[in-house]
C-alpha cells in the first residue's frame, strides 16, 4: 500500500515572483522528489571523484523547468542544505553565477575565476589567524590564479587564420593547445588549495551555481562546452538551473551550423545531430 502525501506550496504576498529558500527535506514540500534525485547525484559524484583520475567526470546537476516553475529556488535551497551538512565542512558554496551578465568578450571560465578570487580576498582579509604562517599558502594560491588567468586568456584569445599567421602567431597557437590541456589541472589545484586555505578537508567539494544558462542564447553552447572541458574535475559540483528544452535547441542549432554543408545536402539529419 503506497502512502499518499499531499504537497504544499507556500507563497509570500508581494514575493510571488522572487527566488526563495524552502525546506526540500520535508516530504510534503513540492520539490521533495527533486531534492532526493539531486542528493543521489551528489553521492554519485562523490563516489566518482578522485584527485588522481585523469578523465573528466559528470559533475553537473541540472534543475530544469519552465520559467517561473521554481528551478532557481530549488537549486538555491539545495545549496543551502549542502552548506549545512557536517557543520558546513563538506561543501563550499560559491555565489550564483549569472551567464546573462557576460559581455561580448567575457566567458564563463573568467567569470567563475573572478568570483573565486573575490571569495579568496574576503577569506584572507577576514582571517584572524597568524597571517605570517599563511603567507606561503596565500602565495601558492595567487600563483594558481595567475596561471589560470593566463591559460584562459590564451585559450579565449582570437587567433588569425593560417594564411595570415606569422611565426609568432604559429608559436602562440601551439602554446594555446598546451594551455588548453593544462587549464583543468591548474583549476583543480587552485580549488583544492583554496578549500584547504578555508580549512576544508580533502573530501570536501567546491559547489558552483549557474543560473539561466539558456537565456544567453548566443553563448549557451560555449558555456556548456567550457564547463565540460575544464570544470568536470574532482572536488567540484556544478548546480545548474535551466530550461532544458531551450538549452537543447540551442546546442542542436550549433551542431547544425557546424555541419551546415552536410545538412543542406541532406547527408545528415536532425536525429543524427541530436
Amino acid at each position: 500500500m503506497s502512502l499518499i502525501v499531499n504537497k504544499s506550496i507556500s507563497i509570500t504576498k508581494g514575493q510571488e515572483h522572487q527566488v526563495c529558500n524552502v525546506d526540500l527535506t520535508k516530504r510534503e514540500n513540492f520539490f521533495y522528489e527533486v531534492y532526493q534525485k539531486a542528493d543521489h547525484c551528489v553521492e554519485e559524484i562523490r563516489a566518482a571523484s578522485n584527485e588522481d583520475r585523469t578523465e573528466s567526470i559528470n559533475n553537473i546537476i541540472a534543475f530544469c523547468g519552465e520559467r517561473g516553475q521554481g528551478k532557481t529556488s530549488a537549486m538555491r535551497s539545495f545549496s543551502a542544505i549542502l552548506k549545512k551538512r557536517d557543520n558546513g565542512s563538506l561543501y563550499y558554496i560559491m555565489n550564483i553565477v549569472d551567464p546573462t551578465s557576460l559581455e561580448k568578450n567575457d566567458n564563463i571560465l573568467m567569470l567563475v575565476l573572478s568570483c573565486l578570487f573575490r571569495d579568496f580576498k574576503k577569506k584572507w582579509n577576514g582571517n584572524n589567524n597568524d597571517k605570517i604562517t599563511l603567507e606561503n599558502k596565500k602565495n601558492q594560491i595567487l600563483s594558481y590564479f595567475q596561471k589560470a588567468y593566463h591559460h584562459i586568456s590564451v585559450i579565449k584569445n582570437s587567433s588569425k587564420t593560417d594564411n595570415e599567421a606569422d611565426f609568432d602567431d604559429i608559436m602562440n597557437t601551439l602554446d594555446k593547445y598546451g594551455d588548453s590541456t593544462e587549464l583543468s589541472d591548474v583549476l583543480k589545484k587552485l580549488i583544492r588549495n583554496f578549500l584547504d586555505f578555508c580549512d576544508y578537508d580533502k573530501n570536501s567539494f567546491f559547489v558552483i551555481q549557474i543560473d539561466d544558462t539558456d537565456l544567453n542564447v548566443e553563448r549557451a553552447y560555449e558555456i556548456i562546452e567550457d564547463i565540460r572541458k575544464y570544470l568536470s574535475i574532482p572536488n567540484v559540483i556544478i548546480l545548474m538551473a535551466t530550461k532544458f528544452e531551450q538549452l537543447s535547441k540551442i546546442i542542436e542549432q550549433n551542431y547544425i551550423q557546424n555541419f551546415k554543408v552536410l545538412y543542406e545536402q541532406n547527408k545528415i539529419n536532425n536525429y543524427e545531430i541530436a
